[in-house]
């Protein structure tokens, strides 16, 4: 049928795609200077590669300098999984190129040259009188034909709907355009339908958080984005390589107290509240560890002493010191 409709409608085809259409969004480039809790430059072969999103949109890296550890990122904003986005797509591919340009029906002719078709060739068999005619035949009681009468005065209502919003013979000039696609023209030509529509939808969407992954390290949000930046400026980042030590400076000795035979790090190597403290390993490089003491803990271990354990743990701690 809907290739019959094609050859009355005089159209070679519709210029609907059968593709996927994406909508546009701003590109902006975020530079990050990534460097470890040791701050050494972060290089391309951390675990767990670094990830840099604009809210659900992941941006690709583009340029890496392993010596000064600065990363490239090309993002785009809101970006092609944002809620805005999607919204937009639908409401482009969905609603205006269903109805004005795709295929309908899987033939040429779109849906509003299907109707401007039927308008205009049609009157001989979806007229009123030919639709209740043929519901009458299939031998219909009075009751059923009651029924009957209403769905054809229903079916006039939406028939005439459909031919004032997408027929091209209702608009002025006659043959251009239908008048729903006219109005979205116009409204287009001072606004956005689809960002129109989209806008209020997703109102709170925003701002949109630009949050990195690399390493063990989680930033829900470096900044918070309402627009793509035009100089968006660089950022200092540090992140937890799992495949280092914890670092810290300087550090210290323990010390034993001759006059109690006990042996502890001095206070200035306590790192705070965390329970670690800035030792030094074997080698002299200083290091964070956390340090468990048993009660009366003495350096020099005797057979007939009372047995004493030590429990000296390395934490990966992301600060630098």
């Amino acid at each position: 049928m809907y290739q019959q409709l094609a050859a009355l409608s005089g159209q070679v085809c519709s210029t609907g795609s059968q593709h996927r259409k994406r909508m546009n969004d701003a590109d902006f480039n975020q530079t990050l200077y990534l460097r470890d809790q040791c701050n050494n430059p972060i290089k391309r072969t951390v675990r767990r590669y670094p990830l840099l999103k604009v809210g659900d949109t992941d941006c690709n890296d583009i340029e890496v300098d392993e010596d000064s550890g600065r990363w490239l990122f090309d993002c785009t904003f809101p970006g092609s999984d944002s809620g805005t986005l999607k919204c937009e797509w639908a409401v482009r591919n969905d609603i205006e190129e269903f109805l004005f340009t795709d295929p309908f029906g899987g033939a040429c002719p779109d849906l509003s040259t299907v109707i401007t078709t039927l308008e205009a060739n049609g009157q001989d068999f979806i007229n009123p009188e030919s639709l209740r005619t043929e519901l009458y035949n299939q031998g219909l009681d009075d009751a059923q034909k009651a029924e009957a009468n209403l769905i054809v005065i229903y079916y006039e209502q939406l028939w005439e709907i459909l031919k004032q919003a997408f027929s091209k013979l209702r608009a002025q000039p006659p043959g251009k355009t239908s008048a729903i696609q006219e109005y979205i023209d116009v409204y287009n030509h001072y606004r956005n339908f689809e960002d129109d529509i989209c806008e209020d939808l997703h109102a709170g969407d925003m701002p949109l958080k630009m949050s990195l992954r690399a390493g063990v390290t989680a930033i829900d949000a470096i900044a918070r984005l309402n627009w793509a930046p035009e100089n968006p400026k660089p950022f200092n980042v540090t992140v937890q390589d799992p495949a280092k030590l914890a670092c810290c400076s300087p550090g210290s000795d323990a010390k034993k107290d001759e006059s109690t035979g006990t042996c502890e790090y001095p206070f200035s190597a306590h790192l705070g509240d965390t329970g670690c403290v800035c030792g030094k390993t074997a080698s002299g490089a200083s290091v964070a560890f956390e340090i468990t003491e048993c009660e009366n803990f003495v350096s020099e271990f005797a057979v007939a002493e009372e047995f004493v354990l030590i429990r000296m743990s390395v934490r990966r701690m992301g600060l630098h010191w």
